[in-house]
């Protein structure tokens, strides 16, 4: 990448990670950035990186974004950055937006979970899940773990003692639990691996499943969509209350399995490696989200955007990236080939030239 002509061409970044892991999974996009002359800021969020607090001590989003905006508010009147968000740092660096429109040239979210500003925060990762406008939700096979909705679990539903393998319903942790009738959940999101095939309802319709395949490929028929078919692969990923109470948010931890083949597929081992040493328990905040209101127009609104669509991505597929588009268009859509969810890692020189050519056209 070239450096620019002259210091009035130099931009200031901060490129925001995704959950789990922290400001050192953008080393490689920020040395081409620095190299080309360019100032890079790569914060930790809170419980994340090197940040040394526990996720337990963060209790909201709003603490989980601080260090992002403590940085924003540091910026000098008058300054302006391009402010980049990977997979759930959209959501921070749309937070960043609403508080701080005027020092944001430009958002640019990297295959990231985009608001907009006619629904609470959480509305896109609901939608992701699978959980926004309380939709039945659907069970995967061959170990493979899905979501069951709000309408489906206060509905009841009764799986046979063979199939059940975990069961997190947020606030209560089932492991190796023999048939059971789901409670009401209050709202919240529950999920189910199973050993062989199931059965479970989409809007009133039957739908069974048989596992394909050792690696849990299957079939789920006409009645699931194609955003929950491909979203139902979380394979070893653990979602765990922190307390008894409910009072702090949901955990996530990224397993082995689903970190090779969604997140770092396209990655080298070294990469890999990389990521599985230096990932940390994190959390999406979704009840807390729940809470909070839509983003405004008048300031989130403003900044203009960017969206960096991922196409090899495993984790966020290109459909969702684009419905997300939809939901709230941009001012530019752009793609990068070959990139899986990791592309600050697999596709470094493309992501890099394309935050660099976003800074020339809306940072100038």
């Amino acid at each position: 990448m070239a450096a620019p002509a002259d210091q009035a061409s130099s931009k200031h970044f901060v490129l925001v990670h995704g959950v789990c892991v922290g400001g050192w999974a953008w080393f490689k996009v920020a040395t081409r950035l620095r190299d080309a002359g360019h100032r890079v800021s790569t914060p930790d969020l809170a419980a994340s990186g090197v940040d040394p607090r526990p996720l337990r001590e963060v209790p909201t989003f709003r603490d989980y974004s601080k260090p992002l905006l403590d940085l924003l508010l540091s910026v000098p009147p008058g300054e302006k950055v391009v402010l980049v968000g990977h997979s759930f740092g959209g959501v921070s660096i749309a937070l960043a937006c609403e508080l701080f429109p005027e020092k944001v040239a430009a958002a640019v979210f990297v295959s990231a979970f985009m608001p907009d500003h006619r629904s609470p925060p959480s509305y896109v990762l609901e939608k992701e899940m699978g959980t926004a406008g309380g939709q039945d939700g659907a069970a995967s096979c061959a170990g493979w773990v899905g979501g069951i909705g709000e309408a489906g679990a206060s509905a009841g539903s009764t799986w046979p003692a063979d199939s059940v393998v975990r069961v997190v319903l947020w606030r209560d942790v089932v492991d190796g639990s023999p048939g059971r009738r789901w409670g009401t959940p209050g709202g919240r999101f529950g999920i189910v691996a199973c050993r062989a095939g199931c059965t479970c309802t989409e809007n009133g319709r039957r739908a069974t499943k048989s596992p394909r395949s050792s690696c849990g490929s299957s079939d789920q028929g006409e009645a699931m969509g194609w955003y929950k078919k491909r979203r139902m692969d979380w394979m070893d990923m653990e979602f765990k209350p922190q307390d008894p109470e409910g009072k702090l948010p949901i955990s996530i931890r990224f397993g082995p399995l689903v970190t090779r083949a969604k997140f770092y597929q396209l990655c080298s081992p070294e990469d890999l490696t990389l990521g599985r040493s230096l990932m940390r328990v994190g959390s999406m905040f979704v009840d807390d989200l729940k809470l909070q209101p839509p983003y405004t127009e008048a300031r989130y609104g403003s900044v203009r955007k960017v969206f960096i669509v991922l196409k090899d991505d495993n984790a966020i597929f290109e459909g969702f990236q684009r419905w997300m588009v939809q939901n709230y268009p941009v001012d530019e859509v752009r793609e990068i080939h070959g990139a899986d969810h990791m592309a600050l890692l697999s596709t470094p020189d493309e992501l890099a030239r394309c935050l660099a050519d976003v800074a020339v056209k809306y940072a100038a």
